[in-house]
């Protein structure tokens, strides 16, 4: 379930293991690619890495699926 390997990226953030965040959110991701929120908190990983245009894109992509998404919005 997509929401739920969402999910336990967030877990995984808060327990500092950036790595399984971020391959949770890419499963998340793999399994609905219209969920918007895998793409904006691996935004956050990815911007906080350094890598700004992968953060914007992951954002825009995160804004085309659902347009009314106000947390993509402002992290844009």
């Amino acid at each position: 379930d997509a929401s739920l390997r969402n999910n336990l990226g967030n877990a995984c953030i808060e327990l500092g293991d950036i790595d399984a965040a971020v391959d949770a959110y890419d499963k998340a991701i793999e399994l609905d690619p219209l969920l918007a929120d895998p793409y904006c908190n691996l935004a956050s990983i990815v911007k906080h890495a350094g890598n700004l245009e992968f953060a914007e894109r992951l954002l825009r992509t995160a804004i085309r699926n659902h347009p009314e998404f106000g947390v993509a919005h402002q992290n844009l």
